[in-house]
């Protein structure tokens, strides 16, 4: 599932392709290209009502032979025994004690977010199986309180991690070399960059040089 080269893992978020007036189909049908990249994709969609969300992801899951992780609808997951759930930290804190205990119960590849060396160390490993950690850079596409990590702590962060990490985090095909440039992360997430066909092609031809190293 993870390579020692890192994949690109990128988030399908329907806010920010709403916003930017991009259909999914388009983005999809650009990254079914790059399945050697690309081990599977996110499905993001903040502003859907679980309902809404579910009727998305099973159209989504028709189209694409991509392994979905569903954003936040953990519930959902387990009930379509989807490949994965992404549960942010925030998310995941305010769970009551009994509906943290079932996130167990399933085979999803589970997922969550951490913004520091602390978080890293605290991970449960019984319970997560990769950690997006950022934000990396300054980003516009999520909102953040998290202070910016920068790039020279990475490879301390892997080092402490017990799980695999996700770089994530106002990356785009201009700085992503400054990611690699440090260390090797596991994946590198991405919304806005992988969204946009035009830098997606420079992110992967990134991805391909640091491949071939």
């Amino acid at each position: 599932m993870f390579s020692e080269i890192p994949g690109l893992y990128p988030i399908l978020d329907f806010s920010f392709l709403n916003r930017e007036g991009l259909k999914w189909e388009d983005v999809l049908k650009t990254w079914e290209a790059y399945k050697e990249v690309i081990p599977f994709i996110q499905l993001r969609a903040k502003d859907l009502s679980e309902t809404d969300y579910e009727k998305t992801y099973l159209k989504i899951k028709e189209s694409t032979a991509f392994p979905i992780i569903i954003n936040d609808f953990y519930e959902l997951a387990i009930r379509l025994k989807a490949f994965g759930f992404h549960l942010g930290k925030e998310e995941y804190e305010a769970l009551s004690p009994k509906e943290k205990d079932s996130l167990k119960e399933n085979t999803c590849l589970r997922g969550t977010s951490s913004h520091s060396l602390k978080d890293l160390e605290e991970l449960d490993t019984s319970l997560w199986h990769y950690t997006g950690f950022g934000p990396i850079f300054p980003t516009s596409s999520k909102k953040t309180s998290y202070p910016v990590l920068g790039t020279q702590i990475i490879k301390e962060a892997i080092k402490i991690s017990p799980i695999p990490i996700t770089c994530i985090g106002g990356i785009n095909e201009m700085n992503l070399q400054e990611i690699f440039q440090y260390s090797s992360p596991s994946m590198i997430t991405c919304i806005e960059a992988a969204c946009k066909e035009e830098s997606f092609y420079q992110l992967i031809k990134v991805f391909k040089t640091f491949q071939k190293r």
